[in-house]
């Protein structure tokens, strides 16, 4: 039974987290064909703390570009643990997507989204691998790993 359970959250977790991961993917090929680069300014910290057995602080850059048009966008860069290697001030580079200025990244790299969509395929293939196990041993009658063969004399 515990099979069974395992399996049917492993496959329902790896396919939902498949599909964003792939649905990421395609939405940063699409930000690759059309990107336009801009330079940007970070205008302040966001900070948080989080407590475990250490206290962090967590610090999240916002930056402020211009689009084509002038028009002014924030994005927030990937938080960071202090201490920072940015200030108010710092210049950073930022792709937009030119028809959704809005839309915008630090980064055109594909490997990140590339490992995450394989993590979640295999976690995926993982859950269908013990929903397998778990029908082979229930028709059978024993478990899939004991099954024995004799061997001819």
């Amino acid at each position: 039974m515990f099979t069974l359970v395992v399996g049917i959250i492993m496959t329902v977790a790896g396919a939902w987290m498949s599909g964003v991961s792939l649905h990421d993917r395609s939405l940063r090929k699409r930000l690759l064909k059309h990107a336009v680069k801009v330079r940007g300014k970070v205008i302040r910290f966001d900070s948080r703390t989080k407590q475990d057995a250490v206290t962090v602080e967590i610090v999240t850059p916002i930056v402020e570009y211009k689009a084509r048009d002038g028009q002014p966008f924030e994005f927030n860069l990937p938080s960071q643990l202090t201490p920072q290697p940015l200030s108010v001030g710092s210049s950073v580079t930022i792709y937009y997507e030119q028809n959704h200025p809005g839309n915008a990244t630090e980064s055109l790299r594909m490997w990140d989204v590339n490992i995450r969509c394989g993590i979640c395929l295999l976690v995926l293939l993982f859950g269908l691998g013990l929903l397998l196990t778990y029908y082979q041993e229930s028709f059978s009658g024993k478990p899939a790993a004991t099954e024995s063969r004799e061997i001819p004399d």
